[in-house]
């Protein structure tokens, strides 16, 4: 069976399309590791996107607890910008409300974590890439343990288990593009994606709205540096 696997989409509902419409009918289910908020600002349409995904199973990220506390303060918005004073409608809201903070689940009769952060911490652990795993038995009750937060594209194997994280379809980190994962759970085989996104069209869009924030300097370094 292939999954396909996405996390941090952080308001670019643009590169949520592309995914969607690159993968439909070619895969039996998706995986998203959390995080609709922050940086850009598509939510309410993003949202809409995930409610009616029949073959989705989803977690919540931290900035979906970030703004359900309904406690968004100055420092929030300077760093993540305007999208967490997005209003939601009721339905919206109660979709994100009724997210779990993490699943342990059979997948086609292969066992899966699916955390945001880490079994360590299901919202703000951080596996980077050339961070150690020291104690593989919290992650060896997992055949497939599938990560998000970090926006790092990361593959990790134990004996028994596969570590996967996508990096971010919504706001990269790594210089490798807006991308996703298939995996078959079968053959244990992946494969990373890349989506192609209008870079210059989302800062135009931080600039008109966040300019004056630091969230708008940091994102025109970082795709200065990166992508563009």
């Amino acid at each position: 069976m292939r999954i396909c696997i996405f996390s941090d989409i952080h308001g670019n509902s643009d590169a949520l399309e592309r995914m969607l419409d690159a993968e439909k009918g070619n895969v039996d289910l998706f995986i998203f590791a959390g995080d609709i908020f922050g940086y850009f600002y598509c939510q309410r349409e993003i949202i809409d996107i995930l409610m009616s995904m029949k073959n989705l199973i989803a977690v919540k990220g931290n900035h979906e607890r970030n703004y359900l506390s309904g406690s968004i303060d100055n420092d929030l918005l300077e760093k993540y910008g305007s999208s967490y004073s997005t209003i939601l409608s009721d339905s919206q809201r109660e979709y994100l409300k009724q997210l779990p903070d993490y699943l342990e689940v059979s997948i086609f009769d292969r066992q899966f974590g699916i955390f945001h952060g880490g079994p360590d911490d299901y919202l703000e652990q951080r596996i980077y890439p050339d961070t150690e795993l020291k104690d593989k038995s919290i992650f060896e009750q997992y055949e497939f343990l599938i990560l998000g937060h970090t926006h790092y594209r990361l593959v990790k194997k134990t004996d028994r288990t596969t570590v996967i994280n996508p990096g971010s379809l919504g706001q990269p980190r790594d210089g490798k593009g807006f991308s996703y994962c298939i995996l078959n759970t079968q053959s244990g085989a992946y494969q990373f994606k890349s989506v192609k996104v209008d870079v210059q069209k989302l800062l135009s869009q931080v600039r008109e709205l966040d300019l004056e924030r630091k969230v708008y300097s940091y994102l025109e370094r970082k795709y200065r540096e990166v992508l563009i």
